[in-house]
Parts: C-alpha cells; sequence; structure tokens
C-alpha cells in the first residue's frame, strides 16, 4: 500500500475530527479493494470521526488517513460537512507542560524531537488544533525507543490530555 503524502491528506481532512460517510452512487465492490480497505469501509457509518476508526481499527495513523484518502479518490467515501465552528487551538501552555513532561522522561533533547516532530506533520504552535493532541502524543511516541519511557510519557500525556478535558 502506499502512503500518501500528509499535506495531500490534509487538504482533504484537515483533522481527524471529519467525519465520513459511504458513498451511495458508488459503493465499492469485493474485487476492487484490499483486505484493510474493506476494515476502514465497515466502520464508516457517517458517526464516527476518522480518529475514532483509526482508533478502532488500531492502524497507524499515517497508514490509515492514505486509506481514507484512496477511498475518497476513489468516490467510496465521502466527507460529511461540518457545521461552521471556530477552530479551538491548543494552549501556550499545553506547549510548556509537553515539553516538561518529555524534558523529564527523556532530558534535553526533548525540545529538538518535539520541533521535529511538528515539523513533520507541518503544524505550528500557535495554531496547533486541539483535536491533533492525540496524533501528536502518538508520532512523539513513536521517537521514544526506549519501551519502558515510551509507556511513561504516553501515562503522562493521558493525564495531561484529561486536564485540558481533549477528547
Amino acid at each position: 500500500m502506499m502512503i500518501v503524502d500528509r499535506e495531500k491528506i490534509r487538504g482533504i481532512f484537515p483533522d481527524n475530527s471529519i467525519q465520513v460517510k459511504l458513498n451511495p452512487n458508488n459503493p465499492p465492490t469485493a474485487s476492487n479493494l484490499t483486505l484493510t480497505k474493506w476494515k476502514v469501509i465497515m466502520q464508516v457509518d457517517g458517526k464516527k470521526s476518522l480518529q475514532q476508526i483509526i482508533d478502532e481499527l488500531q492502524l497507524g495513523e499515517d497508514e490509515s488517513l492514505s486509506i481514507f484518502y484512496e477511498l475518497f479518490e476513489q468516490e467510496f467515501i465521502q466527507i460529511i460537512p461540518q457545521k461552521m465552528q471556530e477552530a479551538v487551538y491548543a494552549e501556550p501552555d499545553f506547549f510548556v507542560n509537553l515539553e516538561n513532561i518529555l524534558i523529564n522522561i527523556i532530558g534535553p533533547v526533548a525540545v529538538y524531537v518535539i520541533n521535529d516532530v511538528m515539523w513533520e506533520l507541518n503544524q505550528a504552535k500557535d495554531k496547533f488544533l486541539v483535536n491533533d493532541i492525540p496524533s501528536l502524543t502518538e508520532s512523539i511516541s513513536r521517537e521514544i525507543s526506549d519501551e519502558s519511557k515510551r509507556v511513561q510519557f504516553q501515562k503522562e500525556m493521558l493525564r495531561l490530555i484529561k486536564t485540558y478535558e481533549i477528547c
């Protein structure tokens, strides 16, 4: 399976809170989808967000978003228009807390890890959507090679996310 450029994906799906539905005018057939794509299609109900489907299937975010992108391009799924909502951005103190957590776990290199991941995600701290914090956490986790430190980071981030009432 080809991983699609994140910039192209974010052009269609700006964040993982987007909901999709099956296209009633173009149903997929058994011959034109892989097993993994079928697993995604089976979760598309018009109510779940992309993030909920990603979490349920336990696929990597990049792989999942590539699948959503391909299904959209093949016109098997459609985006459900969202009500016009004002974007909710993460507060600057979120990044201060994130840095402190990561510094305590991996040391002073934490600042560089966060900046690298933000660059890879093509995101800026001042325009970072609250809905993208779980995917940021996942991306940073992948950068921590020590399993016990990774788990510690994930636990600390879960606590932080709960204090910001994200999810």
